[in-house]
């Protein structure tokens, strides 16, 4: 009897540790198994997004006539991140006498984006340098920025007007001929005179007709000389 009742204690004893055996195998087993799961879900998971960062940079300086406009364009730089919008704003107190605005006010850089930014100097404004900063905004990133410098100048003067060529002046009328004077009548003969004595033994006075003091001497009487004969006598 004694001996029958140790023997089903031990059966049972035995059966209890073959129980907590089975118990712990399937606890390790479980554990193995959710160890497997985690592990395998680790390497299967997405890595977590970088965050968006991005650079701003502008064409360079301007010069600009008072009253009159220039261009500057702002890129927009994507250096990580998946892309997002970027908004453009002036930073800081706009100089008095100059205006600007900012065409297309936002853009998304997948690599790389433009905005153009209108600068307007009025014609009241001095002349020198005017820095003006442009700033670009995103809810994932921190605010960038970039400046750039506007030289404003004097227009020069407007050349005048060449003057108007003078017109060349009219050639002169070429003299007309003058008419030639009418011939002179020929000298009627002289009728015959009187010889007048005269102091002179060579000489006689001879009076003109007056047709001939009219045409061709001045004076009303001219000296004759006397042929040889006529001295002797």
């Amino acid at each position: 009897m004694t001996q029958h009742f140790f023997i089903q204690r031990k059966i049972h004893t035995l059966s209890i540790i073959a129980f907590t055996f089975i118990i712990l195998l399937i606890l390790l087993f479980s554990a193995y198994q959710e160890k497997e799961k985690f592990v395998l879900a680790s390497s299967t998971s997405t890595p977590s997004p970088s965050p968006f960062t991005f650079s701003l940079s502008n064409s360079g300086n301007i010069i600009i006539n008072q009253g009159e406009s220039e261009s500057v364009f702002i890129t927009a730089n994507r250096i990580s991140g998946d892309p997002q919008l970027v908004e453009f704003f002036f930073a800081g107190r706009f100089p008095d006498g100059l205006s600007g605005s900012i065409t297309p006010i936002s853009c998304m850089p997948s690599d790389i984006c433009t905005v153009q930014v209108d600068i307007h100097a009025t014609v009241t404004i001095p002349v020198g340098w005017y820095q003006i900063v442009v700033s670009g905004f995103s809810p994932l990133s921190r605010v960038q920025g970039t400046e750039f410098i506007v030289n404003v100048i004097a227009p020069l003067p407007s050349p005048s007007p060449s003057p108007s060529p003078l017109p060349s002046p009219s050639p002169l009328p070429s003299p007309s001929p003058s008419p030639s004077p009418p011939p002179l009548p020929s000298p009627s003969p002289l009728p015959p005179h009187t010889l007048a004595p005269c102091s002179s033994p060579y000489l006689f006075l001879v009076p003109l007709p007056r047709q001939a003091r009219a045409h061709s001497l001045p004076l009303h009487l001219i000296l004759v000389p006397l042929p040889r004969q006529a001295r002797l006598l």
